[in-house]
């Protein structure tokens, strides 16, 4: 038989082979995420007549007599080439710009794809249409950011976040701009108003009388002595500087607001405070200094059940050399004190000195480390106290808080993607917290992966491990939110392709044709 006929059929077979590839490419135009292919061929084996011969004495050498027996297929590649990015206005929907694959998975099973038309199911699952869950790196509640962690990506799951409302408790506050150096040195005489015993409410004729108040205004640390007016003083120190007062005290003295709050000495025993031994009028001590805060910055904190508590800074200037400042911090809550429930401030950091340079510029005492108080239910704050943004220059003191990073609760209301493919969510208390990040795998040889439907790759023995990791880092793509990545099909070249294959199909045709003329003529020769 004629080697031409097996030529011509070889060919006729890998013409129809391509022409499978180009329709199949054709059919998937408009699929997203889809990666056309390609067939290349190659020649078959050939038959020698007579080998090659080298060159002897005066004659030259002889090439090799060989003849082809066919055409096979060489290869069917995918084009890994980027499709054009197309605007959907779908929040979920995503495209890689730049290399890499989206991994999704169905139990231990992880596949890769660049179609990024996801949606989350009805447990706040990540998925693709088919059902697969995409996988990332998840935010867990409690924590204070996404678990990234390359090479064990986890399910994006938002579950979570939208069955429970979301409290940040305070860690980090702020306090900044200017305190005036032209601001006196403390401590301070001041002069306080006098009242007569007689004005002190009786408590046992009347449990629920109201104490007498006598507005002092803040006072920074030191106790405060009451004296009678007798040619004999008897001095009292207030000591409850820090609010923790009890029921049946002769005084209670709220060092924030400065309210001396005093009961009837009458009422109370001979060994409280020795209150009761104090007749006539009765004025403070002017003869004791008495430390008036400079400035006062207060700012509301949060515990972590987001329950708020004001928190004040009280600073005060206690040095021109060196420029020194001293910081006391309050925080206002509910507490358990001897089996009683106390609500008022609490003296949680005393005396943090603050150091400026002639310029103005801070240069120690920038942080006040671990303030905390706890309160009735379990909750409670630590705060770290950043002060370094503080200045000091001869201009009007304009210390203030400049934020915190506690919020109160609040429940999901939505969610946005950016380019590092980081999920954001939206709460009802106005804050955007980071909840998840998907994941990008790259391969060392991207056309090694194994096609698997539903335009799916899977990774094979000539791809190379995936390396997983976040959008934007080490050579992976970012994201285009709202975007879907199209097919990356060009229909002018398939279809120029096409003609290219059908002209090849029939040119084999004909060699076939041609064959059997040549074996008729052959066998007429009989005749």
């Amino acid at each position: 038989m004629m080697r031409s006929l097996f030529a011509g059929v070889s060919g006729l077979k890998v013409h129809q082979t391509r022409m499978d590839v180009i329709g199949n490419n054709i059919s998937n135009v408009n699929t997203p995420g889809y990666k056309k292919s390609r067939v290349t061929f190659q020649e078959m084996l050939n038959q020698t007549i007579r080998g090659a011969s080298s060159p002897q004495g005066d004659r030259g050498g002889t090439n090799p007599t060989q003849i082809g027996l066919g055409v096979n297929l060489g290869s069917i590649d995918v084009i890994h080439a980027p499709g054009s990015p197309q605007s959907t206005g779908k929040t979920m929907d995503m495209a890689i710009e730049g290399e890499g694959y989206f991994v999704v998975g169905e139990g231990s099973n992880k596949f890769y794809t660049r179609a990024g038309n996801f949606d989350f199911d009805e447990s706040n699952t990540l998925v693709t249409p088919n059902g697969l869950k995409v996988m990332g790196y998840v935010r867990q509640l409690g924590q204070t950011g996404i678990n990234i962690s390359p090479g064990n990506e986890v399910v994006v799951d938002l579950s979570a976040w939208t069955d429970n409302s979301v409290a940040g408790a305070t860690t980090d506050v702020k306090i900044g701009k200017n305190l005036d150096t032209r601001s006196a040195l403390n401590p301070v005489l001041t002069t306080f108003p006098s009242w007569q015993a007689a004005d002190m409410p009786n408590l046992t004729a009347n449990p629920n009388a109201a104490p007498y108040v006598i507005e002092l205004g803040p006072v920074f640390q030191d106790d405060i002595k009451l004296t009678d007016d007798v040619a004999t003083p008897n001095t009292v120190t207030i000591t409850h500087n820090d609010d923790t007062y009890k029921p049946g005290d002769a005084y209670r003295f709220n060092r924030v607001t400065g309210k001396l709050e005093i009961f009837n000495i009458n009422a109370v025993s001979p060994t409280d405070h020795d209150l009761n031994t104090l007749t006539g009028s009765v004025t403070l001590d002017t003869a004791t200094a008495v430390n008036v805060p400079s400035h006062i910055t207060p700012i509301t904190v949060y515990d972590q059940n987001g329950d708020p508590h004001e928190l004040k800074v009280q600073l005060r200037k206690i040095s021109d050399n060196p420029f020194t400042w001293a910081a006391d911090v309050f925080i206002k809550g509910q507490e358990e004190i001897g089996g009683n429930i106390i609500d008022g401030y609490k003296k949680v950091a005393s005396g943090h000195t603050i150091k400026f340079d002639g310029a103005g510029n801070i240069v120690d005492g920038k942080m006040i480390n671990s303030v905390q108080r706890s309160f009735t239910g379990g909750r409670n704050v630590n705060i770290d106290i950043d002060l370094s943004q503080l200045t000091q220059l001869a201009q009007d003191t304009t210390a203030l808080a400049l934020g915190q990073n506690g919020f109160e609760p609040g429940s999901l209301q939505g969610i946005s993607v950016d380019t590092t493919g980081t999920i954001v969510g939206t709460f009802s208390n106005g804050q955007n917290l980071a909840l998840a990040q998907v994941a990008i795998a790259t391969f060392a040889n991207p056309g090694g992966l194994s096609k698997v439907g539903n335009t799916l790759f899977k990774d094979s023995k000539n791809s190379g491990d995936p390396q997983p990791g976040t959008p934007g880092t080490a050579g992976r793509g970012v994201i285009k939110p709202e975007t879907l990545e199209m097919s990356n099909v060009d229909l002018s070249q398939e279809f120029v392709d096409m003609i290219i294959t059908q002209r090849g199909f029939q040119a084999n045709s004909r060699i076939i044709t041609t064959s059997d003329e040549m074996l008729q003529e052959l066998v007429n020769l009989k005749r």
